[in-house]
């Protein structure tokens, strides 16, 4: 019996060691979505800032070896660039999908470094999803401060979008000092269903790297999985912003309130890429949207920036490249132009730009520099 006993309790450990190493090697690298433990204690500190960052299973979506972080990614791979000099790219979406794998990829990367070695710096890439002119600013700030990165140059992609963003998204979320500052923009923790609520992924991530046994884990996150899914199928919360709510202002005219605190968001952003008395020049870019083209939206904001850039003290260090103007030259090529289907992705309701369509975007830029 006592043999029996002794058999019993060495399969059930070596079972349970077997269960630890493939749940280990095997599962848990499966159901995580950062590359690694930094990376995750990384993303957590910024998000509680900026309240999220650029997509954290990055890697999965690239197919290029240049240097990247959780904030920014270098786009020429000319690393022994010793001059500290750097141009940045920044925006939302419009920027971020840059990085995206598409059968452009040999073209685009010979645009940045071209552009690299004409200005002899590295081109940075810090777009994020849903970014807008408030998460910008403080972003900035970070690149400068925790990265020591003062850029000469700056791209900022203002996508139409950035209008419902900024005021439905962020406006109510920021937390400012007393020099008007932004120290931080809260994240989403009470809305279950809100776009951008990593409350889930994060409780995820502590078990996953916490010093708990591997089945002990297996164990709660199951738990907590049955629990996220049985809340988020029964919240009944009103969803904050909807595509509806941050379209509508390309619809509809923005009031007089809105109106005000764009125009203080953006000169604060001005004040922001200015303050660093090294800084050369700015570019803002604007693009319609489809439904701008078809005539189906009412308002396009290079206008209304425009106006603000004309009243700066730093008018004479922007350059405003607006391809509303330039549409047709942009598309057109061998003496052809690209049909709508060809330039915007299709059936993508935030008209981002196929990947044939975003190299003659940014070879524009670049030719308008």
């Amino acid at each position: 019996m006592k043999k029996n006993l002794l058999l019993v309790l060495f399969s059930f450990f070596l079972t349970v060691l077997i269960l630890e190493f493939f749940l280990g090697n095997f599962w848990i690298n499966n159901i995580s979505g950062f590359k690694n433990k930094k990376d995750f204690e990384i993303y957590k500190k910024y998000h509680y800032k900026l309240h999220h960052l650029k997509e954290y299973q990055y890697e999965k979506r690239r197919d290029y070896k240049y240097k990247e972080n959780l904030i920014f990614s270098t786009l020429n791979d000319d690393f022994s660039n010793k001059s500290g000099k750097s141009i940045l790219i920044n925006g939302d979406s419009w920027a971020e999908n840059i990085l995206e794998k598409n059968l452009y990829r040999n073209e685009i990367n010979k645009l940045f470094n071209e552009v690299a070695h004409k200005y002899n710096s590295n081109v940075l890439n810090s777009g994020a999803t849903s970014y807008s002119l408030s998460p910008l600013t403080l972003q900035l700030k970070i690149i400068r401060d925790d990265f020591n990165i003062n850029p000469e140059r700056i791209i900022t992609i203002i996508d139409q979008t950035d209008i419902g963003d900024e005021i439905c998204r962020y406006k109510n979320r920021i937390k400012l000092d007393i020099n008007n500052q932004i120290l931080n923009i809260n994240s989403e923790k009470l809305g279950l269903k809100e776009a951008y609520n990593l409350e889930f992924v994060f409780k995820k991530h502590d078990l996953i790297y916490s010093s708990y046994f591997n089945i002990y884990k297996f164990i709660k996150i199951k738990k907590l999985s049955n629990e996220f899914e049985k809340k988020y199928h029964n919240y009944t919360g009103k969803i904050r912003c909807k595509w509806k709510n941050i379209v509508d202002p390309l619809s509809n005219n923005i009031n007089d309130n809105e109106l005000e605190y764009i125009t203080i968001v953006f000169n604060r952003y001005l004040d922001k890429v200015f303050e660093d008395k090294d800084f050369k020049r700015l570019y803002l870019i604007f693009h319609p949207h489809k439904n701008h083209i078809l005539k189906k939206y009412n308002f396009y904001y290079k206008i209304l920036f425009e106006k603000i850039v004309n009243q700066s003290n730093f008018k004479n260090k922007i350059t405003i490249i607006d391809f509303n103007n330039i549409f047709k030259k942009t598309y057109k090529i061998n003496n052809n132009y690209m049909s709508l289907d060809q330039i915007f992705v299709k059936g993508d309701a935030a008209s981002h730009l196929t990947p044939k369509a975003k190299f003659l975007f940014y070879k524009t830029i670049f030719e308008n520099m």
